[in-house]
């Protein structure tokens, strides 16, 4: 079993909106108030509150408050639950030493996530066979009597069958709602392709295979770069935070930022589900991503490929599907020949590798692409002979 999320479009009226958006800062103030509670008592006493003390004293709270008597029970502790895991998360960075990151208030436009338990306030339908909308039914409590929310929701692909729900989220981007659906999958059967490749990322193109073959496209944020710029200078000359102008181009500005950021993950997940259905075994490189991105003249377009992300989704697709992703050392893949092993050494702008010794001549990332899936198996190897010899001892 493994759990993996599920995200939809939904569009809600005007009673639903005006419900989420209220539900919404609702749970924004408790979080704050959990926080400065917690702030005071150890300023003042020494001490702090656990979870389970403040799920029990907000419990009491309730009762009396009629903004928290209308929201879900379980969605108001799975808050305090969020708060909790930022101080653990701060407790563990301090003891690592790492930056602390101690947890902050959050402003209306940084909380933007509330969610529910399982079948606790909330029914999701599924829509019929050959339909795409079905509908999420959320419940309020409105002087002691419940009252429900039809919401419409556009599933653009169906729920795998034997999936069990474990968690829904409302999550609102901009304008937009969306739906998020925690599931717990049964594992699935090996579905991956055969064959070995290596994998080398780039900036011209987005990934280069050792057949040959190059895939994607690393320029989302460059093609909307000029339509950002606009609404940046645009948001930058409404001085009054305040004004309806300002917060009308604070929405568009916040608009093309998620079509770049959904472009960029469409592709790479379109990009890691045909590696894996042709291949099982892929070779790709060890980088340091955040050292690379110290670079000032290439981090705008290595940031823009985000090729972290990409080994994530990578790596997730194929442990699900059965394939075996192998990280390989990063050095000198461009400069190493694969077809003799002769080192050439080339300037970053030169794309073609001409090797001098056995006159190889061909794409400088196809060559690495090669040299990756080279070390790829040999590393693949060394874990075989480890085996076999911890079997035989």
């Amino acid at each position: 079993m493994f759990r993996r999320t599920y995200k939809y479009y939904m569009r809600p009226n005007k009673t639903a909106v005006a419900f989420m958006a209220d539900a919404m800062e609702t749970h924004r103030r408790l979080y704050n108030d959990a926080l400065g509670w917690r702030i005071h008592c150890y300023e003042t006493h020494g001490a702090t509150f656990s979870l389970y003390d403040q799920q029990k004293a907000y419990a009491r709270v309730r009762k009396g408050n009629p903004f928290l008597a209308r929201c879900n029970v379980d969605s108001l502790n799975r808050t305090l639950r969020r708060l909790d895991e930022a101080y653990q998360a701060f407790f563990r960075r301090c003891k690592t030493g790492g930056p602390a990151g101690f947890p902050k208030f959050c402003p209306v436009d940084r909380f933007n996530t509330i969610s529910f338990g399982q079948d606790n306030g909330y029914k999701v339908t599924p829509p019929a066979e050959g339909e795409r909308w079905g509908n999420l039914r959320l419940t309020e409590m409105v002087e002691g009597k419940p009252h429900r929310h039809n919401i419409r929701v556009k599933f653009h692909r169906p729920l795998p069958e034997g999936a069990k729900q474990k968690q829904v989220s409302i999550t609102r981007e901009g304008k937009r709602w969306y739906l998020c659906i925690s599931l717990e999958i049964p594992d699935e059967k090996p579905s991956c392709g055969k064959g070995e490749v290596g994998v080398d990322v780039g900036l011209n193109k987005f990934a280069a295979l050792s057949d040959g073959e190059t895939m994607g496209d690393s320029r989302m944020l460059e093609r909307n770069l000029r339509v950002l710029r606009i609404a940046n200078r645009s948001l930058a000359r409404k001085t009054n935070k305040q004004s309806n102008r300002r917060r009308k181009c604070r929405e568009r500005l916040a608009s093309i930022h998620r079509k770049v950021r959904n472009s960029r993950r469409d592709m790479h997940n379109k990009t890691a589900k045909v590696l894996v259905d042709q291949f099982e075994t892929i070779g790709v490189e060890d980088l340091n991503v955040a050292g690379m991105m110290r670079n000032r003249s290439q981090a705008r377009r290595i940031g823009d490929a985000g090729w972290s992300q990409f080994m994530t989704v990578l790596d997730a697709t194929a442990t699900r599907r059965g394939a075996e992703v192998v990280a390989v050392p990063p050095h000198y893949t461009s400069q190493d020949c694969s077809g003799c092993g002769a080192r050439v050494p080339k300037p970053l702008s030169e794309r073609t590798h001409k090797c001098p010794k056995c006159g190889l001549v061909m794409d400088r990332d196809v060559n690495a692409a090669k040299n990756i899936l080279a070390r790829a198996i040999e590393i693949k190897k060394k874990q075989k002979t480890k085996k076999t010899k911890k079997v035989k001892s």
